[in-house]
């Protein structure tokens, strides 16, 4: 399960660190034994407590080797409702608020020697019922990454992963580092960067379409980490009339084939991701447009029959939905009660490749049976 574990947090990096402004760490590395300051900016996530002034709270706890999966809080602080100085924030201006984990993350939440620390997990609120919530932009919880000592590399900027930009667009890549040598950042295998010291920052600029990765490497003697994103790319969207006979949702066409239609006016573009892609921004999947600009649509080609799909429409670069007319939908936060009595083979959430509520499809399924 450990394995597991840490290989899924690994991917699950591509999201944690799109909070790298929500939430931020002092020191931006932290281990398990050190002392951190968190700094969460209240207008930002969900805005829940943007421009609140009262007591605030965090409800917190660990992500560890013991936890099931990425949203299995350990070692929670204290009760959602139950208001301990340990977890009260201190205010330092402009909608910016501290919580102080001392004298070290481990003893802060009791972990046990036997159980390694991978991420700390929060929620902030108010002080009192009604709470007032901060979460995320979709409101998901929020998480931070614990890190071993010695040698590592972070990517700050681009922020958004994946980054959506349009052509001739410069792209500003930030970073951190801890123990290293010497940094160097390539774009698509071109060295674009190489520097010495704790923080790195260049640009880049969309000259072509497509998509674009950016690798920071750190080197410590003989010993190198690297961290990873991409920029997507975009042209305009294909302007095209939506198949005769296709309806908003899911359209199946045949054992392998569907087309996806959602009514979204006044929106500029969406990608469907998925299973099927990885849930990464793929050319051949980013929907059309009708005419009248009121829906987007996409076929969906080569898919498995019987097999199910979680997938959400990446709406302008910055909105996870699912599909409004889906029969299944995956939830992250509910799923996890749901025994396998009750229903069982549920398809997993696929954790650290998005977040949010999702849907789910299925070609070549069985007429239900009322």
């Amino acid at each position: 399960m450990k394995k597991i574990l840490i290989g899924f947090l690994l991917s699950m990096m591509v999201t944690s660190f799109t909070m790298a402004q929500l939430i931020t760490a002092d020191p931006a590395f932290p281990t398990e034994e050190d002392q951190v300051i968190i700094t969460f900016d209240a207008s930002l996530g969900n805005g829940g407590l943007a421009g609140y002034t009262g007591d605030m709270y965090a409800h917190t706890g660990v992500i560890t080797s013991n936890s099931t999966s990425g949203i299995d809080w350990k070692h929670v602080k204290a009760g959602w409702e139950e208001n301990i100085p340990d977890c009260k924030l201190t205010m330092v201006g402009n909608d910016l608020w501290e919580l102080n984990i001392t004298p070290s993350i481990k003893e802060y939440y009791g972990v046990p020697n036997n159980e390694t620390i991978l991420q700390l997990a929060f929620v902030f609120r108010s002080d009192s019922l009604p709470f007032l919530v901060g979460k995320t932009e979709d409101g998901g919880d929020i998480y931070y990454e614990v890190y071993s000592s010695g040698l590592n590399i972070l990517i700050t900027l681009p922020e958004e992963r994946p980054y959506i930009v349009e052509i001739d667009d410069v792209i500003l890549v930030e970073g951190n580092t801890t123990d290293a040598d010497s940094t160097f950042v390539f774009v698509d295998g071109g060295l674009v960067y190489s520097g010495v010291g704790n923080t790195f920052s260049t640009e880049t600029t969309a000259s072509s379409y497509g998509k674009h990765w950016i690798v920071a490497t750190a080197k410590s003697g003989e010993e190198t980490v690297s961290d990873s994103t991409y920029f997507y790319v975009r042209q305009e969207a294909m302007v095209e009339d939506l198949p005769e006979g296709i309806i908003p949702g899911i359209n199946y066409l045949d054992e392998e084939t569907l087309i996806l239609c959602l009514i979204a006016p006044e929106k500029e573009f969406i990608f469907v991701l998925g299973d099927f892609n990885d849930w990464e921004i793929e050319n051949e999947h980013e929907m059309k447009i009708t005419p009248d600009g009121e829906k987007f649509w996409v076929e969906l080609s080569g898919l498995e029959p019987d097999r199910e799909y979680v997938f959400q429409y990446f709406i302008d670069g910055s909105v996870r939905i699912g599909d409004p007319f889906a029969d299944k939908v995956s939830d992250p936060w509910n799923d996890k009660w749901i025994s396998s009595s009750t229903y069982p083979n549920l398809i997993e959430y696929p954790d650290g490749k998005t977040n949010g509520i999702a849907t789910v499809l299925q070609t070549n399924q069985s007429t239900y049976e009322w």
